[in-house]
């Protein structure tokens, strides 16, 4: 069986990524991947990543689960089998750059990431090993692990109920402990948007903690309370380099503080 050669079929409609599906498989001769008689455990791999991807910060909806819920296990319709292929990858593709990118970040050129991201894919399905490529787009700070954990067992401690609906990709406000859900995803969302891997040393500010690290390797070699802003002058947040610092730089105590 062959994928469509008409990029403007209707199997690759409605993806994320339908231009740099369509050349996929155009390079490998409209060939299936995923579905193949011979290797159903990579599709049923993918199946399961994105279906217990809430555990990483991400919701299944946003790929395709929604439509691949309502496939029948079992069809002759190749028409679905084309789709059901399709959206796999698709899916692939968009999960490996929300990992590594985040979903709101500007990202570098799309034609480059693209061109990455389908060099990935071929990679991780030689390989056959789907989740741990997958994984390995995850942003690799420690910060970022224990968000991940901490998300991992918050789901596995609510009741049944609940976690299949988290599972979902939902979160009602009478799930329990949806707040804290919430505000661990937006901070996992944030490493993976904004933040970068710091090498070996680097300064770390917790702003709302008043606190400071100075790490080297995996050692503090310097902790400290710290002076930050207020809601209306916040100290704002930035990665940047350090090419200085001063120490007890000059200062004098302003009028208003000295009355």
């Amino acid at each position: 069986f062959l994928m469509p050669m008409d990029s403007a079929s209707t199997i690759y409609a409605g993806l994320k990524h339908p231009q740099s599906v369509y050349h996929f498989y155009k390079r490998h001769g409209n060939e299936l991947i995923w579905l193949r008689d011979s290797v159903p455990v990579l599709a049923d791999s993918m199946m399961y990543f994105i279906r217990t991807i809430r555990f990483r910060g991400l919701f299944p909806q946003d790929y395709h689960n929604v439509e691949f819920s309502a496939m029948p296990e079992s069809s002759t319709d190749q028409g679905l089998r084309y789709r059901k292929e399709a959206l796999l990858t698709d899916a692939f593709l968009a999960i490996a750059l929300d990992l590594k990118y985040g979903r709101i970040n500007t990202r570098p050129d799309p034609e480059i990431i693209d061109s990455l991201a389908q060099e990935a894919l071929e990679n991780a399905l030689s390989t056959k090993q789907i989740r741990e490529f997958l994984e390995s787009q995850e942003p690799r700070h420690a910060q970022y692990q224990l968000l991940k954990y901490s998300l991992g067992e918050i789901l596995n401690n609510v009741n049944s109920s609940d976690r299949k609906i988290l599972l979902s990709g939902i979160t009602y406000d009478s799930v329990a402990d949806h707040k804290r859900i919430q505000l661990v995803e937006v901070n996992m969302e944030r490493w993976r948007s904004e933040l970068t891997e710091f090498g070996d040393r680097y300064i770390w500010i917790n702003i709302p903690a008043y606190h400071l690290r100075v790490v080297e390797g995996t050692r503090n070699v310097l902790e400290s309370r710290i002076i930050v802003g207020n809601p209306d002058t916040p100290t704002p947040t930035l990665n940047s380099i350090v090419e200085s610092i001063s120490l007890y730089p000059y200062w004098r105590v302003p009028r208003k503080i000295a009355i």
